[in-house]
């Protein structure tokens, strides 16, 4: 009942396989338990719902850490008490690396990147994929890949990794 639908195939813009969600479900994972600040996020994500803030990946807990796509059509990058509205398309597919550093935190989006100040949250028990907390704000729209990394990647590593995923999925 929770479960997002896997798509082999047929959605429009993507070459590779990718997973539905429908604004009712979620995958919550233990795999980020402990994963404390520096640390980085990557998703290939696109969002196909105009609500206040819907969440392809965030903290399982109320740490509220994570990325967000917003109904102004912007991704948002947050982390208890700071945030950033980036440029960008939530209804576009975006690859997006998000380096969780405090005052030296910075996005790739789409290859372009934003410096910005964000708050020092860590993923306190689990990750959840497809809502912002849990149950909060689930996402409408489709993931590709979802990543976390212990510790933060450089410029280069970030700015590397973004074109990879670019280059995977043929975006």
């Amino acid at each position: 009942a929770l479960q997002p639908v896997y798509k082999s195939s047929g959605v429009s813009g993507m070459t590779q396989p990718v997973v539905l969600f429908d604004g009712t479900d979620r995958l919550n994972t233990a795999s980020f338990t402990t994963m404390t600040q520096p640390f980085t996020l990557a998703i290939v994500a696109k969002s196909t719902s105009g609500i206040t803030i819907n969440s392809p990946m965030g903290d399982n807990s109320a740490n509220y850490v994570g990325l967000s796509a917003r109904n102004d059509g912007k991704w948002l990058m947050y982390a208890n008490g700071g945030s950033l509205t980036t440029a960008g398309s939530t209804t576009t597919w975006s690859v997006i690396v998000a380096v969780f550093n405090g005052a030296s935190s910075f996005i790739y989006i789409n290859g372009t990147k934003t410096a910005i100040s964000c708050g020092t949250g860590s993923f306190a028990s689990g990750a959840a994929i497809g809502a912002w907390h849990s149950t909060l704000d689930l996402f409408s729209g489709y993931v590709g890949d979802a990543v976390g990394w212990s510790g933060g990647m450089s410029d280069a590593n970030a700015a590397a990794a973004c074109a990879d995923l670019q280059t995977v999925y043929g975006l």
